[in-house]
């Protein structure tokens, strides 16, 4: 049987960004699997971040919006996506990943031969303003996937990527990594005759899928 994926979005105060996310995963996650379901939770925003997710809710039958009536922190916000959600793999993206959203295939494609995947974005360093210091580009964080079953052992650890694997690594449990790409670290488009900055043509393959699945097919 096709494995079920849920993914979950802990977010606060995300108004601006939280549509353009969801839509991203919907570009990408139907290509993965046919069952899956995209579980946003806000963790006591006081903009309108639960207004875009409730209009996203009742826009695409994959998508579920739930809210904490005050905040309670990120980790809260993903134990409450766990417990609303029914997907056999989980995967977490936590609010300021830089990581594209269709780097998850890479992720997908792991997660049958390992119980957590990590994304992993190469460490590079660039020159601050005062070229005597530099700046540490590891790894944004937020970007795993894991089986359901794996959960409990490294709950206390899911809100930050990091710490999630300092805690793997101590307590020498199984896991991989895979290297993934960082928008913050990608060239600069190039300009258009116009001199607007070229923009990808997106391909928004799950619109037969939701109306399939809309219609019961």
């Amino acid at each position: 049987m096709e494995r079920s994926l849920s993914a979950l979005l802990p977010v606060c105060d995300a108004q601006f960004t939280l549509c353009a996310t969801v839509l991203d995963l919907l570009d990408v996650v139907p290509d993965l699997t046919d069952r899956f379901e995209i579980v946003i939770v806000d963790d006591g925003s006081t903009d309108a971040t639960i207004e875009v997710a409730d209009d996203l809710a009742a826009g695409y039958p994959q998508v579920k919006a739930l809210r904490h009536a005050t905040r309670q922190g990120r980790l809260a916000a993903i134990c409450t996506g766990l417990a609303n959600s029914q997907g056999e793999i989980v995967f977490v993206q936590v609010p300021g990943c830089t990581v594209p959203c269709d780097e998850m295939r890479r992720l997908w494609e792991r997660i049958g031969e390992h119980e957590i995947v990590l994304g992993r974005v190469p460490r590079l360093a660039r020159p601050r303003r005062d070229a005597h210091s530099v700046v540490d580009f590891e790894s944004q964080g937020g970007f795993y996937m894991l089986h359901r079953r794996a959960v409990e052992p490294v709950r206390p650890h899911l809100a930050h990527q990091q710490d999630l694997r300092n805690f793997l690594t101590a307590n020498h449990l199984q896991w991989q990594e895979v290297e993934v790409r960082d928008r913050a670290l990608q060239p600069v488009r190039r300009q258009s005759r116009g001199g607007r900055a070229a923009q990808p043509v997106r391909r928004p393959n799950y619109l037969d899928r939701i109306r399939q699945f809309a219609l019961g097919e």
